[in-house]
């Protein structure tokens, strides 16, 4: 479930998405989800792809929107994600 809801939040390339004009900050991104393991309430997520944000301000927004995203699920306390295998923190400057 976790990769399905991910795959949606990666799904739209509109810098502004829904009637409200919503700001996309994964926009300029192409990722997709490798795999997702779950173990004791933390949740490691291996995407695959190019992370682009706009600059400093997008970094935060990128890192909140992926783990609010995930921590949706009850069953779910902790997040770490993992781009291209190597951990992902939410700096572009890495």
């Amino acid at each position: 479930m976790v990769a399905a809801v991910l795959s949606l939040l990666f799904e739209p390339k509109d810098q502004y998405v829904g009637k409200g004009g919503l700001y996309n900050s994964l926009y300029q991104s192409n990722i997709v989800v490798d795999k997702v393991e779950i173990s004791k309430n933390k949740a490691s997520v291996y995407l695959t792809g190019t992370m682009l944000s706009g600059g400093t301000c997008d970094d935060p927004r990128i890192m909140a929107q992926l783990t609010q995203t995930v921590l949706q699920f009850e069953d779910i306390k902790e997040v770490t994600f993992f781009v291209n295998n190597k951990e992902y923190t939410g700096s572009q400057k890495e």
